[in-house]
């Protein structure tokens, strides 16, 4: 090792958390609700990066839910995050 202090930035930078995206994902993320009450449908897009998240940070499902709320509002999109199951009718949320 020749330089120590690059080398440590490059330690740093492997923890560097960046997410890259368009207007056009955005606006794709999730189709409209045609009825009150209706479940969301998401893009395959949405599903994927879902799911990818969760397994990268080995979280359940629900965790991985609250993560992707954190980043989208850190990245200032008002966005639904797909859920993992919905409360059964008459249940308390």
């Amino acid at each position: 090792m020749s330089n120590c202090a690059d080398y440590n930035e490059s330690l740093r930078r492997r923890g560097d958390l960046t997410v890259w995206t368009s207007q056009v994902a955005v606006a794709l993320w999730a189709a409209p609700r045609t009825t009150p009450g209706g479940q969301a449908i998401y893009s395959g897009s949405a599903i994927e990066l879902w799911l990818t998240f969760g397994m990268l940070f080995r979280q359940p499902l629900r965790q991985t839910q609250g993560l992707m709320r954190s980043i989208a509002g850190l990245l200032g999109f008002e966005i639904e995050v797909p859920i993992s199951r919905p409360c059964p009718a008459g249940a308390m949320g």
